[in-house]
């Protein structure tokens, strides 16, 4: 049985409040260089793609502690 118009829409608001807050969280701790870089990115997944990208490996630690922030979003 699929979900209601309603159930999916109110699934969609969610994710997507998850998503605004992750996105907020990750350019609150980025340097002031970062935060204009990636400003304008629309998801909290495209920044950390980016964030990938600019520094790969070097940075696991800090990239772990903030995708285990995410993840702790998406659990509350």
């Amino acid at each position: 049985m699929g979900r209601s118009s309603e159930e999916e829409t109110h699934a969609h608001n969610a994710s997507k409040k998850v998503d605004k807050m992750g996105r907020s969280y990750l350019l609150n701790y980025m340097s002031a260089v970062l935060q204009t870089q990636n400003e304008l990115f629309a998801t909290s997944n495209y920044i950390m793609e980016k964030i990938k990208e600019m520094f790969g490996d070097q940075n696991s630690a800090a990239r772990h502690v903030a995708m285990k922030a995410l993840m702790n979003m998406h659990m509350a």
